[in-house]
Parts: C-alpha cells; sequence; structure tokens
C-alpha cells in the first residue's frame, strides 16, 4: 500500500487530517478534491488540539461547517500554507478576541450569521468592540441567505468572500495573502500620500494588492482605470518609475512583509507568491535593488524596502 504523502506522514494509505492534527502541511502531490475527501471528516471545533507553528495562524469564527469546510481546504491544499499556519477556530467573539490580541496581523475569516441570533450580549459586545479597536484585518465570508449587514457592528471589513460566487481556493488564498498583516501595508500608502504625487499613491494602493501574484503592466492598468499608454505617460510626467518597475517594488514588499511576519524564508515565501523559482526571485531583486535578497536583509529586510519603495517614490 502506498504512503501517504503528506509532508513528513509515516502512514500507510490516504490520511485525514485528524490522524495529522492542524499542523499538516499538504505536499502538491494531493490536488483539491482529495484534500476536500479526506476534510470531510475532520474536526472543527475552536477546542481543537492545535500543535505549535512557526508560522503565525489564520483566524476564524464561521457559523458554517460549509464555510469552515471550504477555507480548511483552501488552506491546506494551496500555496499559502507556506507563509500561514493552522485555521484556528473560535466559538464565539470573546474566544476570536483573545486569539487576535496573541496573534497580531492574523486575518480574520468571520460570517455575518454569527451575530444574527439577536442583541449581542455585553461580554460579546466587548469582545467586538476589541476586534474593532485592533490591527486584526477581517475577512467577511458570507453565505447566499439574506444576513446582516458588517457595519451593523460598525466593523471594518478588509475583503469580502461569497459562496460560490468568489470563494474558489484561489481566491481564498489570494484574499488571506493581501490581508495578512494589512496595517504595514496602509502605513506606506499614508506615507505615499504625504510625500509622492498623486498617482504614486493612485498606483501603489492597488499594487499592494494585485502583487500578492504575478502581475504585468496591463493587469495594473485595467486596475487604475488607464491604458498602458497613459498609465506610462502618467508616471513619467511625475517622474516616478515605470509602470515594470513599479510592479517590481510592489512584488519584492509583498514578499518581505509576509517573510518578516511569518518568520519564514524569503525564498519559501517568494514562491507562494507565484515565483516558479528562488532563482526567478533573486533576479528580480536584483535587477531592482542592486543587491540580493541576503544582503537586502541584512540592511533591514522590509524597513529597508519600505525606504527604498519612498525614495523611489519622492520622499
Amino acid at each position: 500500500m502506498p504512503r501517504c504523502r503528506a509532508s513528513g506522514c509515516r502512514h500507510l494509505g490516504r490520511c485525514t487530517p485528524a490522524d495529522h492534527g492542524s499542523s499538516l502541511r499538504w505536499t502538491s502531490g494531493h490536488d483539491r478534491d482529495h484534500a476536500a475527501s479526506t476534510l470531510d471528516s475532520a474536526p472543527f471545533e475552536s477546542d481543537i488540539e492545535v500543535t505549535a507553528s512557526a508560522t503565525p495562524p489564520l483566524l476564524a469564527l464561521l457559523s458554517s461547517a460549509e464555510l469552515r469546510k471550504r477555507l480548511q481546504v483552501a488552506v491546506h491544499s494551496g500555496s499559502c500554507i507556506q507563509v500561514i499556519g493552522p485555521v484556528l477556530f473560535s466559538s464565539d467573539w470573546q474566544q476570536l478576541a483573545d486569539l487576535t490580541q496573541k496573534n497580531p496581523g492574523s486575518p480574520a475569516v468571520v460570517s455575518p450569521n454569527t451575530w444574527a441570533t439577536g442583541d449581542l450580549c455585553r461580554r460579546s459586545a466587548v469582545a467586538v468592540r476589541q476586534i474593532r479597536y485592533s490591527s486584526t484585518p477581517l475577512i467577511l465570508y458570507s453565505g447566499l441567505r439574506p444576513e446582516p449587514r458588517a457595519n451593523d457592528l460598525e466593523l471594518s471589513i478588509a475583503a469580502r468572500l461569497r459562496l460560490d460566487i468568489d470563494d474558489h481556493p484561489d481566491a481564498i488564498e489570494r484574499t488571506i495573502l493581501k490581508c495578512i498583516d494589512a496595517q504595514r501595508g496602509r502605513r506606506l500608502l499614508s506615507r505615499i500620500e504625504g510625500c509622492a504625487p498623486k498617482t504614486a499613491h493612485m498606483v501603489f494602493r492597488k499594487l499592494i494588492d494585485l502583487a500578492v501574484e504575478p502581475c504585468a503592466v496591463s493587469d495594473l492598468a485595467t486596475a487604475v482605470g488607464l491604458t498602458i499608454r497613459v498609465l506610462q505617460r502618467r508616471c513619467s510626467d511625475d517622474r516616478l518609475p515605470s509602470p515594470k518597475i513599479l510592479v517590481a517594488l510592489a512584488r519584492i514588499f509583498n514578499v518581505h512583509r509576509l517573510a518578516h511576519w511569518s518568520r519564514q524564508p524569503i525564498g519559501r515565501v517568494a514562491m507562494a507568491l507565484g515565483f516558479s523559482d528562488r532563482s526567478n526571485y533573486r533576479r528580480l531583486v536584483r535587477q531592482t535593488l542592486c543587491a540580493p535578497p541576503s544582503v537586502i536583509e541584512s540592511r533591514g529586510g522590509i524597513g529597508f524596502v519600505e525606504k527604498v519603495i519612498l525614495a523611489r517614490l519622492g520622499e
């Protein structure tokens, strides 16, 4: 009988996530269908025993078993598992608030019907207030039924997923990567707005989200509502780097941002963000910053990358 292909597993045959615990890491040999079939029997309760992980976890408060399963499949069968740890499911808002305090920058995936059971009790209201004023990026994951609006609790939503509309595994992965440590991206945008032309802020506001995966200049032009020619002319008129260089800077920013937050090697994070090989990322960094990633890290890592971006854009 063939061995299970989950990373580091010595069991014979096909295992379930319960056999591995929440630290399960699927290798590329496991397709998404197999991951989905094995997760059908996996526990999703909030008191599931979680093995210590070097990477911070993804947080979730989802009342639907279907949403929980889809989220778990997307995380464990995709590349974002290289950047973020296991999914920690909360049973209520207070438990979610406690986890956000212990895991700053970790996104939390929540469904609207977790607050659709009537008036929140005093304890839950306090927990929601804690989350509202924390740096936790919230991802709203809604089903097909009519549900209460997020602003009913005055929550700031970083991204949205809708069941059977835009929640395919790749979209879930992309959304998670965009929302990890989102506060750092907002701080950079704030500094760009204060020191650089409006074009720079408009472009980088889109690029920080786009550049969590391979991104072409045409993708950027479409996102800002311009043709490639007009975008190039705007950058030239404002004495900004070319759109191609801006895309490269955003890609480098996201790789170093996620590597700093997850405490994972740069090469591993680069491949999770769509680089086919570590050498391709090293080549991009050398061409853009005139130094290899190891030197960038020795100069301050993500802090150095931010300084370079601000200098290139006009600070």
